[in-house]
């Protein structure tokens, strides 16, 4: 006898195998069954009845048994086709946009599966022999998982086999201890898995959705925010725990259209474990923004970042003090209705930064939402809890940005202002002072190469650059040498001749950059060796003190509190130029003022009340000292 080749008829897809059983029985079964527990979980039969399981019969592993798989001589016992695949003599096929039936060569279907959910029972004009097979065409068996037009038989894990559609719902799920779960829900949805390689059959022709694009962005290994289930719902959703069974993966914070938020834990609204919205365009990047379909996050102004559905309610307010805000619609990332060009928005391998924020996988179990000044506005757990600011841990401004993914980094770091200043100048090298939006970085060796100073009207006529410093305690402001005074009767300009690298290497201000060189004044009166001068400019609070050079030493400094913190003391010296707590500048030129009974420096006020009484006054009211022409001082009244 000539030697034949034989085919099991079965499909496996993983410890599941998908069977025809039992050759000698009077009818013809097709069965779902798993060799975890060696139990089956679904039996199909030939008349279109259902017998679940759990049993242990027309077991597709049970090789040796009398109702076990059957295999056919003609070697071709398993055959794809148009949205279909063919076991001997049941068919699985996609009917239309919506069905899914499971059917008998006599016609008879015995399981039609419905994209919304739902489970429906014999229906014969749903049956897969309406038409021929066809040739192969989106129907294919990957490692994980058979695909069938636009559903899935998948192995969600070690323990459960689902039928999923593409658009979200899950319409049975059967598990290796013998049962069924038919319950319409949006878990162990197989469409969550990543795509592979088509085993048998083939991927060719699988028509795309009307809308292709998932509304979903990962940041990190373990975070996706989403727009789930309709165009209202927008998350932030954490992958399960490693080592995890079913779909525990947790949802720390749900946005709803109407303005309102919904925290977790929560196990839906989960971009990892079901299957987002889809529309015809991915997350976009613009101009501090990122979009998602019907939501936009969005940095409002320096101080506020806002997540915003289309319809204008704001479902978060950040603020870069660490503190959390509700709705409120002035703060809508929808006021502006242009997206615009990428600008200082992006995505890397561990954050997205939005102008002066970023939401970041912060480790391997927190996302973060914090701002470029220091403060941590919000932390999300992949256990589903949050907290909230202010608090200067769990920020991610230390990260290096490494390769940006999507948007762009452009605009992220300008100069902000450029100055000099004619008079009251405290050193004996005339100089300009250049304010930056972010620190530079920390090695600027020869960085006054970068920079070109000149005559507006006359580009040609350039005052040298001998040098550059940056300001101490303040990175952020680079001081270049001149080797003359700029004269008070030009109008300058200050241009970059080349790229000017930041503290990160993503972040540069352009060549190209030009700025109006403006008239600063420093914020003192010099009386003598003794200075009345406004200290600090990054301070919290705002400082005026009195203070000498002789000895470089303070001895009196009036708080915006109304306190009082006298000396000696060697901060907040109104001689120490380059100091972090020495005295401050003004770019309107006019940071000294006189006026009746009284001098205005920068934010503070000295003034004679009355006959008697002399004092010292922050703009906000509270008054520091009081000196009376008895001889006597008093505190704040």
């Amino acid at each position: 006898h000539d030697l034949t080749v034989a085919s099991w008829d079965y499909l496996q897809i993983g410890n599941w195998r998908l069977a025809h059983t039992c050759e000698l029985c009077s009818y013809s079964h097709f069965s779902i069954s798993s060799d975890t527990s060696m139990l089956t979980s679904q039996i199909f039969r030939n008349t279109g009845t259902l017998h679940p399981g759990p049993r242990s019969d027309y077991n597709g592993f049970d090789v040796g048994a009398y109702t076990g798989p059957t295999y056919s001589l003609s070697g071709d016992s398993v055959q794809f086709g148009n949205l279909a695949v063919q076991v001997r003599d049941w068919r699985i096929r996609q009917i239309d946009d919506t069905h899914l039936s499971v059917t008998h060569e006599n016609g008879n279907v015995s399981r039609i599966y419905r994209s919304d959910g739902t489970l429906h029972g014999r229906v014969n004009s749903f049956s897969g022999y309406a038409a021929p097979l066809g040739e192969p065409k989106c129907a294919y068996l990957a490692e994980s998982y058979l695909q069938i037009g636009d559903w899935r038989f998948s192995k969600y894990d070690a323990t459960h086999l689902s039928v999923a559609h593409r658009e979200g719902y899950t319409s049975a799920v059967y598990r290796t201890d013998g049962t069924v779960h038919t319950f319409k829900t949006r878990d162990f949805n197989g469409w969550t898995m990543p795509t592979e390689e088509a085993l048998m059959g083939s991927a060719d022709g699988c028509a795309p959705l009307d809308s292709p694009e998932p509304n979903v962005l990962q940041i990190g290994n373990h975070w996706k925010l989403a727009q789930m289930y309709d165009v209202n719902h927008f998350s932030f959703s954490a992958r399960q725990q490693e080592g995890q069974q079913r779909n525990k993966a947790a949802t720390a914070m749900i946005f709803r259209n109407t303005g309102s938020t919904h925290p977790g834990p929560r196990f839906d609204y989960n971009a990892w474990g079901e299957v987002p919205t889809y529309s015809v365009s991915p997350p976009r990047f613009g101009a501090r923004t990122l979009e998602i379909d019907h939501w936009r996050i969005r940095q409002m102004d320096a101080t506020h970042l806002s997540i915003t559905h289309e319809n204008g309610n704001v479902a978060r307010i950040f603020r870069s003090d660490g503190t959390v805000h509700g709705n409120n619609p002035s703060f809508s990332g929808y006021a502006t209705a242009a997206l615009g060009d990428p600008t200082c928005a992006f995505l890397t391998k561990r954050f997205v930064q939005l102008g002066d924020w970023r939401l970041a996988e912060f480790d391997d179990q927190h996302l973060t939402v914090s701002h470029r000044d220091g403060k941590t506005s919000a932390i999300y757990s992949r256990s589903g809890n949050r907290s909230y600011g202010p608090r200067t841990d769990y920020n991610s401004w230390n990260f290096d940005s490494g390769d940006i993914l999507q948007g762009s980094a452009e605009g992220c770091v300008s100069i902000s202002s450029t100055s000099y200043f004619t008079s009251q100048s405290v050193t004996s090298t005339p100089e300009i002072v250049v304010k930056f939006s972010s620190d530079l970085a920390a090695d600027i060796k020869g960085i006054e190469d970068l920079f070109k100073v000149y005559d507006g009207a006359n580009a040609e006529t350039e005052l040298v650059i001998t040098g550059a410093s940056l300001k101490s305690g303040d990175p952020s402001t680079l001081q270049l040498a001149l080797s003359s005074k700029p004269s008070s009767e030009v109008s300058y300009q200050v241009s970059t001749v080349g790229d000017v690298p930041t503290k990160d290497p993503l972040e540069i201000v352009p060549a190209g950059s030009v700025h109006d060189l403006t008239v600063a004044s420093w914020d003192y009166l010099q009386i003598g060796n003794w200075r009345l001068a406004h200290t600090c400019e990054l301070c919290s609070y705002s400082h005026f003190s009195i203070s000498s050079d002789t000895s470089m030493l303070t001895s009196q400094i009036f708080r915006n509190t109304g306190t009082l913190h006298p000396g000696p003391r060697s901060d907040y010296n109104g001689f120490d130029v380059g100091a972090y707590t020495g005295p401050t500048y003004s770019l309107s030129g006019d940071s000294v003022q006189f006026g009746n009974l009284a001098v205005q420096v920068r934010d503070w006020r000295i003034r004679q009340i009355d006959d008697t009484h002399l004092s010292v006054t922050h703009e906000n009211g509270n008054v520091s000292r009081i000196y009376r022409s008895d001889g006597t001082a008093h505190g704040k009244n």
